[in-house]
C-alpha cells in the first residue's frame, strides 16, 4: 500500500505534494494500531482492514480519516471525530486554542497551505480513536438505522444458524457415540451368545455322539444275539428237517415195500388166473378143433 500512497503524492504539484506528504506523516506518527493506510475512493486513506470488519454499509473498508488533493484547495476527512460528538468538541476547542482558523465541513477539515493546519490537533485527534472503539462506534451507529436493523437481525439469524448448528453437530456426535457403543454392546451381546450356542451345540453334539456310541454298542449287543438265536434256530429246524425228512424216508420205503409185496402177490395171482385162463381156453380149443375134425370126417364119408 506504502507503494500505491508515495505514487499519488508524487504526481501532485510539488506545493501540495509537500503539504500532504506532512499531514500524512502527521497521522502516521499517532495512528492506533490495527488501521492500514492505502487508497479508497481514490484518496490517501486509513482504514480498519477487511479482517477486523468484514461488512460495511457500501461494502468497503471503513475509514478513520481521508487525505487528498482538491480542485481548488486540500482536505483532511476526520470521520472519527464527526461520528464522535464528545471527540468532535474537543476537536474544535483545541484547534480553536492554536490561534488557527477551522475551515470544516461536517468531517472535512479544509486547507490551502500547510501553514493552515494544527498538525498536533490532528494527530491527538487520531490518536484517541482506537480501532475497537471506532468499530463499536460505528456498529452502534449502524444499529440505528434500517439497513443496520436488518444486518442486525441477519447476524442475529446467523448466530442462531450457527449455535443450532453447532447444537445439531454435537447432538449427531452424541447420537453417533451412543449409537456406536450401543452397536459395540450388542455385538459383545452376540458374540457371548454365539459363544455360547457354540458351546451348547459341542455339548449336544458330545452327548449325541455319546449316546449314538451307546446305541451302537446296544445295537451290535441285540445284533449279536439275535444272530446266536437264529443260528441256535436255524441248527434246531436242521436239525428237526433232518429227522422229518428220515422219518418221511422210512414211512416212503415201508410204503415202497408194502406196494411192491402187494404188487408181487397181484402180479402172482394175476399170472395163475392167465395160465388157468389159458389152460382153459387151450382145452376149449382143443374141444372145438376135435368137432370140427369129426365133423369133417363125418361129411366126407357121406360124400
Amino acid at each position: 500500500m506504502t507503494a500505491i500512497v508515495d505514487e499519488y503524492i508524487d504526481n501532485l504539484p510539488e506545493d501540495r505534494r509537500i503539504a500532504i506528504r506532512a499531514v500524512r506523516e502527521a497521522v502516521n506518527a499517532k495512528l492506533p494500531p490495527g488501521y492500514e493506510e492505502g487508497i479508497v475512493y481514490g484518496l490517501i486513506s486509513w482504514f480498519v482492514p477487511f479482517t477486523r470488519l468484514a461488512e460495511t454499509y457500501n461494502g468497503q473498508p471503513l475509514c478513520v480519516a481521508s487525505l487528498g488533493a482538491q480542485k481548488s484547495h486540500m482536505a483532511l476527512y476526520l470521520q472519527s471525530v464527526y461520528g464522535d460528538p464528545a471527540l468532535n468538541e474537543w476537536f474544535q476547542k483545541a484547534w480553536k486554542a492554536t490561534g488557527k482558523k477551522l475551515d470544516m465541513g461536517k468531517s472535512c477539515v479544509r486547507f490551502k497551505k500547510l501553514d493552515d493546519l494544527a498538525l498536533d490537533v490532528i494527530s491527538e485527534a487520531i490518536s484517541r480513536v482506537s480501532v475497537d472503539q471506532y468499530v463499536a462506534q460505528y456498529e452502534a451507529a449502524r444499529a440505528n438505522t434500517a439497513e443496520g436493523k436488518k444486518s442486525a437481525a441477519k447476524a442475529a439469524v446467523a448466530t442462531i444458524e450457527a449455535k443450532a448448528k453447532d447444537v445439531v453437530g454435537k447432538a449427531e456426535a452424541k447420537a453417533k457415540d451412543v449409537v456406536g457403543k450401543a452397536e459395540a454392546k450388542a455385538k459383545d451381546v452376540v458374540g457371548k451368545a454365539e459363544a455360547k450356542a457354540k458351546q451348547t451345540a459341542a455339548k449336544a453334539k458330545q452327548a449325541a455322539s455319546a449316546k449314538t456310541h451307546a446305541a451302537s454298542a446296544k445295537t451290535k449287543a441285540a445284533a449279536a444275539t439275535a444272530t446266536a438265536k437264529t443260528k441256535a434256530a436255524a441248527t434246531n429246524a436242521t436239525g428237526k428237517a433232518k429227522a422229518a425228512r428220515a422219518n418221511a424216508t422210512g414211512k416212503a420205503k415201508a410204503a415202497i415195500t408194502k406196494v411192491e409185496s402187494k404188487a408181487k402177490a397181484a402180479a402172482a395171482k394175476a399170472g395163475a388166473k392167465a395160465k388157468q385162463l389159458a389152460g382153459t381156453a387151450k382145452a376149449r380149443l382143443q374141444a372145438v378143433a376135435a368137432r370140427a375134425k369129426s365133423s369133417a370126417k363125418k361129411s366126407s364119408a357121406r360124400a
